[in-house]
C-alpha cells in the first residue's frame, strides 16, 4: 500500500481506473466496514474470524469470480461489428428508426427495433419502463415520481409502468444481496 493511504483510500483509487475489481475488505474495527459502500465492496470481513469463518466467507467470492464471464452483446451495421458489455449497458433509447444504446463509455446507434433488443437482453437486469426507453435496472441511482435517474440523466417512466418497475428493481436487490 502506498504511504498515507489507507484501505479505503486504496479501494477508490482502484475504483478510479476499474468498476469491476472485486474489493473486499478485512479489518479489526467494525466500524470502517460502512466505508465498504462507498466504493461497492464484495465483503467486509473482521480479522478475528476462525481460519474456517474466513474460509467461509471467502470462498463464496473466488467461486464467483471463477463462474464470472463478462457477457456481452454483439451488434452489427453495415460498417462494422461491436462487441458490448452488457454491465456497460446505462439505457437504450429510440431515435426515429434506430435505437441508441448508451454505455458507460460511447453511444452505439443501430438500425432495429425496441422489440428486437429486448429480445437480445438480459430480461431480469433490463426493464422497458417507456416506450421509447429500456433502462439497465442495475444503473439506476434513483426513482422519483415517474422519472429515473441514471448518472445526469433523467429519464421518463410511463404511469403504468412504475409499480412493476419498482416491483423488479426490488426484486433484483434482493437477488443481489
Amino acid at each position: 500500500m502506498q504511504e498515507g493511504l489507507d484501505g479505503i483510500e486504496t479501494a477508490k483509487r482502484i475504483r478510479e481506473f476499474n468498476e469491476k475489481v472485486e474489493i473486499i475488505f478485512m479489518t479489526a474495527l467494525i466500524e470502517y466496514a460502512r466505508y465498504g459502500y462507498e466504493v461497492n465492496a464484495r465483503r467486509y470481513l473482521m480479522k478475528c474470524l476462525s481460519y474456517d469463518e474466513f474460509k467461509a466467507n471467502l470462498n463464496p467470492c473466488i467461486d464467483l469470480l471463477l463462474n464470472k464471464k463478462d457477457v456481452y452483446v454483439i451488434l452489427n451495421t453495415k460498417q462494422e461489428t461491436n462487441r458490448i458489455f452488457v454491465d456497460d449497458i446505462l439505457y437504450i433509447e429510440t431515435d426515429n428508426r434506430d435505437i441508441l444504446i448508451h454505455t458507460v463509455k460511447t453511444d452505439y446507434r443501430y438500425n432495429m427495433s425496441m422489440k428486437q433488443i429486448e429480445k437480445i437482453l438480459n430480461q431480469e437486469r433490463f426493464y422497458r419502463c417507456h416506450t421509447s426507453y429500456i433502462v439497465n435496472l442495475t444503473k439506476i441511482d434513483m426513482i422519483e415520481n415517474n422519472m429515473i435517474t441514471i448518472g445526469k440523466q433523467s429519464i421518463p417512466v410511463s404511469k403504468y409502468r412504475i409499480k412493476e418497475l419498482k416491483v423488479k428493481l426490488a426484486g433484483l436487490l434482493g437477488m443481489a444481496f
